[in-house]
């Protein structure tokens, strides 16, 4: 059986439908496609006269870092070589309501692990756009209780550094912190950073002079900076955030890549303004006034003054990240912060606020939260070595990096804030803190640039292969 292009597949169903064949439909990501498919695959084809099947493409599997294993093209042929199946196309779409619409089966099934959750939170608008095309949606229990996740887990590679630390961890209590984050207040204040991404072509050299020369194969563009924290708070705690940002335009950053993903060289453009710190007033009047708590995300561009930074309240509850980059190495400082309930910090950037190149990082972490009016908990990425976080009590745990091979690591610091604050904020354990944290920035690390942002299902979906 081929695996057919949607147009082809309408068409198909157009036949089967005059041909009085009751159609259904099956939809998912059959990555890897195992045995308890199979067995609901066949459950399901018993129930009309023709099945479909829709898998899932790969740039909208959400399942955790280095997910899909196979890509779509390997899994779409695995289950058109399934006999009962009539056809199969790629679905290349956020949920399978297009294709619904297009092939409007009379039976939509799901398999039996939907009857009582829905991970991905897309199956009351599937179900809505089954019986709106007079179909009926219908879960299918299955005999073998077999898990992709599962298999998954076992495929993925991961250090016996990794697994000794998933091992402390308690499913349970990650779980259970997630749950109580959602729908919470947050105020985010920060520079509005735009992102774009030059795809470049390597030439040869210019034969007048050294000079390195590339072609321009394409160009996308990003809302990055403290609009992407944002994003990521909204998507993975469903928080109600209110953004107080920089105007657009201020900071742009421009990436010239090859086509393997590798950077060539960085282009900003800033516009030069004098800030008051009538933002962050802005900000603080917003956090206070709605019940919510303050996340400030500060990239050097001279939106929050150094004046301003002192004037946080200490009642309000406040998370900061103090970024040292290139335009700013050296004059954008975590002392700038009085005090704060919560620090993200890179390791460069803990070391330069206390002028100290060597030392154990988690000693650092201590002095750096010595002068907050109460005791914060502090974490600490560290790139390919993983992270550090260090609770009020003055207790440290580390964790390895999840992500061993990375896509983009852009925004991945900002990734482990935005899933963590919350947590933190319910007085969440340090080891929970760099489990969540770590998982988030291994996903981010696989998306490039800010196409799109770390979704709540995929977190969970991840966590829940690596605390099998």
């Amino acid at each position: 059986m081929p695996v057919y292009h949607i147009g082809a597949a309408t068409m198909l169903s157009e036949f089967h439908r005059v041909a009085g064949c009751r159609i259904v439909l099956c939809h998912g990501a059959f990555d890897p496609l195992h045995a308890g498919h199979i067995d609901h695959l066949r459950r399901a084809a018993k129930r009309g006269g023709a099945l479909y099947v829709s898998v899932t493409g790969d740039a909208f599997v959400r399942k955790g870092a280095g997910r899909p294993i196979m890509d779509q093209q390997s899994r779409a042929e695995a289950v058109a070589a399934l006999r009962f199946v009539d056809a199969v196309l790629i679905c290349e779409h956020e949920t399978a309501v297009p294709i619904i619409d297009l092939i409007e089966p009379d039976v939509y099934c799901k398999g039996g692990d939907y009857k009582d959750r829905d991970a991905a939170g897309n199956l009351a608008a599937e179900r809505a756009a089954v019986e709106k095309n007079g179909g009926v949606f219908e879960v299918i229990a299955s005999g073998l209780q077999l898990s992709a996740t599962e298999i998954a887990a076992n495929l993925q590679p991961s250090s016996a550094e990794l697994r000794a630390f998933l091992a402390t961890v308690s499913k349970a209590e990650v779980f259970e912190a997630l749950e109580k984050t959602e729908g919470s207040n947050a105020v985010v204040i920060g520079e509005h950073i735009e992102d774009v991404y030059v795809t470049a072509l390597p030439l040869s050299r210019s034969p007048k002079e050294y000079v390195m020369c590339v072609l321009e194969a394409g160009t996308a563009r990003y809302a990055g900076g403290a609009y992407a924290i944002a994003a990521m708070l909204e998507s993975i705690h469903r928080a109600k955030v209110a953004l107080v940002a920089s105007p657009p335009g201020m900071v742009v950053k421009t990436r010239f890549l090859t086509y393997a993903n590798q950077k060539l060289f960085e282009l900003y453009r800033m516009e030069a303004k004098e800030f008051t710190g009538e933002a962050l007033s802005k900000a603080v009047y917003l956090a206070i006034d709605e019940g919510a708590w303050l996340l400030v995300a500060d990239f050097g561009h001279g939106y929050i003054p150094v004046a301003a930074a002192a004037s946080i309240p200490p009642a309000l509850w406040t998370a900061v990240v103090v970024q040292a980059n290139s335009a700013n190495w050296g004059f954008n400082l975590i002392q700038k912060y009085p005090r704060f309930d919560y620090l993200v910090c890179d390791e460069p950037e803990a070391r330069l606020a206390l002028q100290r190149p060597e030392g154990e990082i988690a000693f650092l972490l201590h002095i750096l939260g010595e002068h907050a009016p109460r005791p914060p908990m502090i974490a600490c990425t560290m790139g390919r070595q993983g992270c550090a976080v260090v609770d009020s009590q003055g207790d440290v745990v580390t964790a390895p990096a999840f992500n061993p091979r990375p896509i983009d690591t852009i925004g991945a610091g900002d990734a482990f804030l935005a899933a963590t604050a919350p947590l933190v904020r319910l007085k969440a354990n340090a080891r929970t803190i760099a489990c969540v944290g770590s998982a988030a920035a291994a996903i981010k690390c696989s998306i490039r640039g800010h196409e799109r942002t770390v979704q709540r299902a995929e977190l969970m979906k991840y966590l829940e292969t690596l605390l099998l």
